[in-house]
């Protein structure tokens, strides 16, 4: 017979009481293992995460400041186009008078006239086509500046968010402090 504060126990129920304890034992380490195995999954998915998004940030930066560079030579491109068809649409207009003054010497041959109308035509239609096009490229450019100026407002964000970003991965890692020490105590 055992003795258990003040309550005499058979040795049967001495044994069962010592195997409960021990099943105890062993179900405490199993989930203990578990808890650290879990931990360890979540601390590691955790930095892989803060790194993915940190890389994916200096990779939009970096994207936002070669938009903004190639920007300023679109603009320049652009520029040159309108100017190019302003001096078109001029040239059209010598054009448009010279043939004018070939209408009037060619009077008398009615077939060159009958042709020369339809030249006429033709290069006042181009002359607006081009005049319409110059003007189009006026608004390109005019957007332009206003899509680089909100480029550049938007990278201004992107710096400004950056630190956040930095405070974020330090708050991470010392919210895993505690997971690591439990590491260090437990190594396996």
């Amino acid at each position: 017979m055992g003795y258990v504060r003040g309550m005499d126990i058979s040795k049967k129920e001495a044994a069962e009481m010592r195997q409960a304890v021990a099943d105890f034992k062993t179900a405490m380490a199993l989930r203990s293992e578990l808890n650290l195995r879990v931990a360890r999954r979540v601390t590691s998915i955790l930095r892989a995460g803060m790194f993915s998004f940190a890389v994916i940030t200096v990779i939009l930066v970096g994207m936002l400041i070669a938009f903004t560079s190639s920007v300023s030579n679109m603009i320049a491109v652009l520029d040159t186009m309108r100017v190019q068809f302003t001096s078109m649409s001029a040239d059209m207009r010598q054009m448009r008078t010279v043939i004018a003054g070939m209408d009037r010497d060619l009077a008398a041959f009615p077939v060159v006239v009958g042709e020369l109308d339809t030249m006429r035509a033709t290069v006042s239609n181009m002359n607006t086509n081009l005049a319409a096009m110059s003007n189009s490229m006026r608004g390109v450019k005019n957007k332009m500046g206003v899509i680089t100026n909100d480029v550049g407002t938007i990278n201004q964000s992107f710096r400004r968010l950056e630190p956040s970003l930095t405070g974020i991965g330090a708050n991470i890692n010392q919210a895993s402090g505690p997971m690591k020490t439990f590491n260090n105590i437990f190594p396996w």
